[in-house]
């Protein structure tokens, strides 16, 4: 029995230990498997990514082409600096043809950067009648020069005369 016995575990042993290692091969493959998955998802996710932002740059590109045309025009729609004193001139026309006493002065510059137009602030300051000074303003908006009103106060006196102070930047090239 004692033979029967070393013979049933010298068999038993080696499956034991063949399976024990099979085991450990399967779980460590595993893992390996499951390594290689997240790092196929990254890949794929890295590829997906950079195939939206090549498609969005194609797509900018093309916008690009397109208002590449247009960018002359818009660049000679500003006025250059020096052509600027005609926005006083015009402003004080317009506020001639409105009836309106009439203050203007230029304020700070900031000069163009290669993205952005250059601007001068102003003051505007008039005097009138109501429709007069909402005209004066509509007229000032729809002016050739390239305006922001920044700050617009209008104000009646008692004897029924409106007061505008109109605070803005003008743009040039």
């Amino acid at each position: 029995m004692g033979n029967f016995r070393q013979q049933l575990i010298a068999q038993i042993i080696p499956t034991v230990v063949v399976l024990g290692v099979l085991f450990a091969a399967v779980f460590l493959l595993g893992f390996e498997i499951d390594r290689r998955v997240r790092s196929l998802n990254f890949e794929r996710k890295t590829i997906s990514d950079n195939l939206n932002a090549l498609n969005s740059f194609a797509s900018l590109e093309s916008q690009f082409s397109r208002v590449r045309l247009s960018l002359p025009l818009l660049e000679n729609s500003l006025p250059r600096r020096d052509e600027l004193i005609d926005f006083r001139k015009e402003m004080e026309r317009l506020a001639g043809e409105n009836k309106l006493d009439f203050g203007f002065s230029f304020g700070g510059e900031t000069p163009p950067a290669a993205s952005e137009a250059g601007r001068i602030s102003f003051v505007i300051n008039g005097k009138g009648d109501e429709d007069k000074v909402l005209n004066f303003l509509r007229s000032a908006e729809d002016s050739r020069f390239l305006v922001n009103f920044l700050s617009i106060n209008l104000s009646r006196s008692e004897a029924g005369v409106f007061a505008i102070t109109i605070g803005g930047e003008v743009f040039f090239r």
